[in-house]
C-alpha cells in the first residue's frame, strides 16, 4: 500500500494523465482549459460554453486510460448517451465521435447512444429503437429475466 501512496507513484500518475488529457484536448479542439486545471487526476474542469463537454468527454477519456494503466479494479464497459451536448457544430461533431471511437482505451466495450452518427462507423452491433417510450420486448422479458436471474442469485450468495 505505502508503494501505491508513495510521492513517486502520485506522481507518475498524474504525469500520465497530464499528458493523456493534454493530447485529448488537442484532439478535440479545446484551447481554453488553463494547464493547472489539468495537471492532477483530483481537478475538476470548469469551463462554459460548447468547449466544456468536449473537455468533459476529454477528462473522462484521460481518466479511463489513467485507470486502465495504474488500477487494478474490473474494467466496466464505456457508456455515453447523447455526447452532442451543447448542439456542437458538425465539425467538432465529427471530433468527438471519432475521439470516442479511436481515443478510448482499447479493448473498451463502448455502449453509445446517438441521434447522429456523422457517418461515423463504430463498428460493433447497431441496435435502432423505433418504438417511443419502449427500449425492451414485452415478449422477451421472462427469457430475458431467466437469464440474468442467474447472475443475480450467485452474486447474491
Amino acid at each position: 500500500m505505502r508503494t501505491l501512496d508513495s510521492r513517486e507513484h502520485r506522481t507518475r500518475v498524474n504525469e500520465f494523465f497530464y499528458e493523456k488529457m493534454k493530447s485529448s484536448l488537442a484532439q478535440l479542439d479545446v484551447h481554453s482549459v488553463k494547464d493547472d486545471a489539468i495537471r492532477k487526476v483530483d481537478r475538476s474542469i470548469r469551463d462554459t460554453g460548447s468547449e466544456l463537454p468536449r473537455a468533459i468527454l476529454g477528462y473522462q477519456i484521460a481518466f479511463l486510460h489513467t485507470l486502465k494503466q495504474f488500477g487494478s479494479a474490473a474494467y466496466a464497459p464505456l457508456v455515453i448517451d447523447s455526447p452532442n451536448q451543447q448542439d456542437q457544430d458538425r465539425r467538432h461533431l465529427e471530433r468527438i465521435l471519432r475521439f470516442i471511437r479511436d481515443g478510448r482505451p482499447s479493448g473498451t466495450q463502448l455502449v453509445l447512444g446517438l441521434v447522429d452518427s456523422a457517418k461515423q462507423d463504430f463498428g460493433g452491433r447497431e441496435i435502432v429503437l423505433d418504438r417511443k417510450y419502449s427500449l425492451l420486448l414485452e415478449d422477451e422479458y421472462k427469457k430475458v429475466g431467466d437469464e440474468v436471474r442467474q447472475y443475480v442469485d450467485a452474486a447474491l450468495k
